[in-house]
């Protein structure tokens, strides 16, 4: 019966300790993740692609805005020096007045002026005196200006020079324009001015979700970003400035021109994704984890229908073993009973016991000897239980009085034994008693028989001892007599006589 229930709750234990099926599970979350992960990757370069549009749109923008205010300025010097080539007397007496109307119009310019060589250069400032910077720039100690002034007399064309550090951090942009009379050569027009200056002008009006670099010859001259572009998004192209070296523009957005241009969809879709491949996979996992729950309970179920119907018979073989063993112990014809070892306590008492002692089973169950036999007879009965669980396996008691209610002092023969759990220690106390007193009786009733007999046999030897010797006396004198007459006659006597 122990083994069955232990295999039963076993049994019961492995199948709970199952685990759905998990790879349908896994493999729709995995392809959710990866197809929201796909359409994250989609949005995203779409936003990109639309960020880096605007970007390019408004860095060719840029371009053309700068290229054109450069243009601007060049046509309008052009024909300033168209019209004093055409009025040398003017050049000579109102150029001055040009100039500062040429000045007012294009913001930006420290100073205008015309030579006719490089050592002699008529300058002409705006109201307020201008950027003394250019003070320090002497033709015929700049080689790049000199040459440049070459170079317009011998081509006769206009053309464009940019100054590096005429102080810290500073560049100019030096416009040159030769003023032509048919053939002859009359002079050269110069306008100078600091390179921040004129670009913070042409970008005065523009959006400041921007910044702006610009490189010449591998070295950024200008700077409208409060550090180097570090952004992905950008726009890079060069400008027709016709300079050499060649200029180019960067662009670059700042981080909140970004932000505001993302929609926020690429992680909307990721984490609907995620949302969804967790959805899908509970649902999987719910809908494996009942259809294994409910074949667990239906195999728990039959084992549970076969287990149960085990336990009934075992129950039933059970209950008939206990009925067959309590009659067998209800029918010996010898007192049967058992104690608790810790206390002694009566656990059961036999029909032949009750029969024997006049004590009842509902009487007797649960006291102890104290409880019905005089103190001297408890004492003694304990002291032997005792001594029994205290080692000995079987205790033999031949002769002991009981003194019962109803039959007076009878005379036992007991056998106990402990009975022992699994860790062997003493659990019950087993007695085995047998009413030895009509036994006892007719054994002192045969010594008594006995006795009187070997009285008698005794007397009947001594009456025999006395009997033979009277009679033995009469024989010896015939033998005698018997002795001597061979003695004498024996030779006259034969067989006959």
């Amino acid at each position: 019966l122990l083994s069955g229930v232990t295999h039963s709750f076993q049994r019961i234990e492995e199948i709970a300790s199952k685990r759905p099926r998990r790879w349908p599970m896994l493999l729709t979350g995995a392809f959710s993740l990866l197809l929201s992960f796909l359409l994250y990757l989609g949005f995203e370069t779409q936003e990109e692609r639309f960020i880096q549009r605007l970007i390019d749109e408004e860095g060719r923008g840029l371009a053309a805005l700068i290229e054109r205010d450069f243009f601007l300025r060049e046509t309008a010097l052009t024909r300033m020096a168209d019209r004093l080539a055409a009025s040398p007397v003017h050049l000579l007496t109102g150029w001055a007045g040009d100039a500062q109307n040429y000045l007012h119009d294009f913001p930006g310019y420290e100073r205008i002026g015309w030579c006719r060589s490089p050592e002699e250069i008529h300058w002409v400032t705006p109201e307020g005196g201008g950027h003394r910077l250019f003070e320090k720039i002497r033709p015929t100690e700049h080689t790049p200006l000199l040459e440049a002034l070459q170079r317009i007399e011998e081509r006769r064309k206009p053309s464009a020079l940019l100054l590096p550090k005429l102080a810290e951090g500073e560049f100019a942009l030096l416009h040159l324009v030769p003023i032509v009379s048919g053939d002859r050569y009359l002079g050269t027009l110069l306008t100078l001015s600091s390179l921040s200056p004129w670009i913070d002008t042409v970008f005065s009006e523009i959006s400041p979700a921007y910044g702006i670099s610009l490189h010449a010859g591998g070295m950024e001259i200008y700077r409208r970003i409060p550090a180097a572009p570090k952004e992905r998004f950008l726009w890079e192209g060069p400008l027709s400035l016709g300079m050499d070296p060649a200029w180019r523009l960067r662009v670059v957005p700042n981080r909140t021109f970004v932000s505001q241009n993302r929609s926020g969809l690429p992680i909307f879709a990721l984490f609907f994704g995620i949302v969804i491949s967790g959805m899908m996979m509970l649902v999987f996992h719910l809908k494996e984890s009942g259809r294994l729950r409910t074949t667990q309970f239906e195999t728990t179920n039959r084992f549970l229908f076969e287990e149960i119907e085990k336990r009934r018979t075992a129950q039933s073989r059970y209950e008939d073993s206990t009925a067959f063993l309590e009659a067998i112990v209800e029918n010996v014809p010898l007192m049967i009973f058992v104690k608790e070892a810790e206390n002694l306590h009566f656990v059961l008492f036999n029909r032949a016991g009750v029969e024997l002692t006049g004590i009842s089973q509902e009487e007797i169950l649960g006291k102890t000897d104290h409880d019905f036999f005089p103190p001297e007879e408890a004492e003694f009965f304990i002291a032997k239980d005792r001594e029994v669980l205290a080692g000995k396996d079987v205790l033999v008691i031949e002769e002991e009085p009981l003194h019962t209610r109803h039959r007076g002092v009878r005379l036992l023969r007991t056998r106990k034994v402990p009975i022992r759990d699994a860790s062997g220690k003493p659990k019950f106390l087993l007695g085995v008693s047998e009413d030895i007193t009509e036994r006892k009786t007719r054994d002192r009733e045969r010594e008594k028989q006995r006795r009187a007999l070997e009285r008698s046999n005794a007397e009947l030897e001594q009456f025999a001892y006395v009997a033979s010797h009277d009679l033995q006396e009469p024989l010896r004198t015939v033998a005698s007599y018997a002795d001597l007459l061979e003695e004498r006659a024996g030779e006259c006597l034969d067989e006959k006589t």
